[in-house]
């Protein structure tokens, strides 16, 4: 049996559809074992349509993501587990058979992940960002939807130091302990980033100090600006391709922001000040 985990926080206007699509795999031998972190909006009444729904409750308080994942994890009944954001919807009644399919075939496997695809919605940098990541053989890992063998799980639990780069953080781990992960591009997913203009900066920030506590990378200033560069002349060709040069001013601004928001959450973490 597969158990399929579904960590959220508010997320009213997308987990819905998440539910709706897991219920309408091709593939039956699944439970859905939901760990919400004490939503204040629609999410838990959405969840509480769907009775087949197994509740994990966590303690009050607000909790970082590994520390859902891990008690998740140590509850689900099925010897893979796939870890599915609230906010990100299979896109085909195929998914799961084709996630879960090279870890039952191929025994050295630890984790698989999927491809993502963005929701027409979303914010066009980021609609760049996840075209760009999945535009190669072999895009870094996400736990965003990724399934992973239980006793591997267990075995190498996840952070509960980090709000973000946790997936950067376990697949390193993962890596010294010999484990081996693969890339699913016939999984396919929709996903719906939670950044807008108003938390850019505040991501941002933030994820330059976790990933820098994770990797120990030391940026400086003509580094912030090769980046903005490079994915400016990169969003430029997709706004060409996408027939969208409306957008280009917005796009610079954007990555202006995200990539100094970052070079301080870097400088941040350098200096211990988190």
């Amino acid at each position: 049996m597969v158990s399929i985990v579904i960590p959220s926080r508010n997320n009213e206007e997308r987990i819905g559809r998440t539910l709706a699509a897991f219920f309408a795999q091709n593939r039956r031998d699944f439970e859905v074992v939901s760990c919400d972190d004490h939503s204040i909006d629609r999410t838990c009444a959405i969840l509480d349509y769907y009775p087949e729904v197994r509740k994990i409750t966590m303690p009050e308080g607000q909790h970082l993501p590994g520390e859902l994942l891990n008690r998740a994890v140590s509850e689900a009944r099925g010897d893979i587990v796939v870890i599915n954001h609230a906010d990100v919807c299979p896109l085909d009644a195929d998914y799961l058979h084709n996630l879960v399919t090279p870890l039952e075939k191929n025994s050295s496997l630890s984790a698989v992940f999927a491809c993502q695809e963005s929701s027409s919605d979303s914010p066009l940098p980021l609609r760049c960002d996840i075209a760009r990541k999945f535009a190669v053989p072999q895009p870094a890992f996400s736990l965003c939807s990724a399934a992973i063998r239980r006793d591997v799980a267990l075995d190498l639990p996840f952070s509960t130091e980090l709000p973000l780069a946790f997936s950067l953080e376990w697949a390193t781990r993962l890596e010294q302990a010999k484990g081996k992960i693969a890339y699913v591009p016939e999984a396919r997913v929709e996903y719906s980033p939670n950044i807008s203009w108003l938390n850019l900066w505040k991501f941002f920030r933030l994820l330059g100090e976790c990933r820098t506590r994770v990797t120990g990378e030391k940026l400086h200033i003509r580094s912030v600006l090769s980046k903005i560069a490079i994915d400016s002349r990169a969003d430029l060709r997709l706004a060409k391709l996408w027939r969208n040069f409306s957008a280009l001013p917005g796009l610079l601004v954007w990555r202006i922001v995200e990539h100094y928001a970052y070079y301080c959450g870097n400088r941040a973490a350098q200096k211990g000040v988190i």
